[in-house]
């Protein structure tokens, strides 16, 4: 990580005991209601002052494990409503995507019976968020 004082735009000057915070972006991943197969799920990009973020690109995979590699095994992987898949790096597993202008992005899984999934999303900061996605037959 980079010191504060090398990422300060130059003439900004910060007085002592001041503290500066370098923008941090965060996100939720939320599951929503299967219907025929099709489970939809919501990433929510938030600024970690709780403000709702402008549009953000993000890389997205499923996988089978936690942390795991990506899979398009058993996969379908659908826009679904606000932001867009702008490209998939592997069809059904690793997705480039665009939020819409809240920080918002909606997709959906289609898996067939009984199966869990993994969606990962990359923050700016390199870290990872994941949730568990199940289908019940």
């Amino acid at each position: 990580m980079a010191d504060i004082d090398q990422l300060r735009p130059a003439g900004i000057e910060i007085a002592d005991g001041d503290t500066a915070k370098t923008p941090e972006i965060n996100c939720t991943i939320t599951e929503g209601t299967i219907s025929s197969d099709v489970l939809p799920f919501t990433i929510q990009f938030y600024h970690w002052e709780d403000e709702v973020t402008r549009a953000q690109s993000c890389l997205v995979w499923m996988a089978t494990t936690d942390g795991g590699a990506a899979s398009a095994s058993g996969n379908t992987i659908i826009d679904a409503g606000s932001g867009s898949i702008t490209h998939e790096l592997t069809a059904n597993a690793i997705l480039l995507c665009t939020t819409d202008a809240t920080g918002e992005l909606v997709l959906s899984c289609e898996v067939s019976g009984t199966a869990t999934r993994y969606v990962h999303v990359q923050l700016p900061d390199g870290s990872v968020e994941s949730c568990l996605l199940t289908w019940a037959a």
